[in-house]
């Protein structure tokens, strides 16, 4: 009898377990930060990164560090 709803249910991306629809707006708000949290992440990385690269390939030439640092 149920076999439409056990489809829909393993189709779904998000299955609202109470009968309130406003479920729907705490799933939105967290969607937001988390792509929110994966941009400043991926910006912090790449900012990281970029300095990690240029330190490691000597373009500051003023700033040296040890050799026993280089793999922190």
């Amino acid at each position: 009898m149920n076999e439409g709803t056990d489809v829909a249910k393993s189709a779904a991306d998000v299955v609202l377990m109470r009968p309130s629809l406003a479920g729907i707006l705490t799933i939105i708000d967290i969607s937001k930060k988390s792509v929110n949290r994966i941009k400043f992440n991926f910006g912090w990385s790449f900012v990281y990164n970029l300095f990690a690269i240029l330190l490691g390939a000597g373009a500051f030439v003023n700033i040296r560090i040890p050799p026993q640092f280089a793999g922190l």
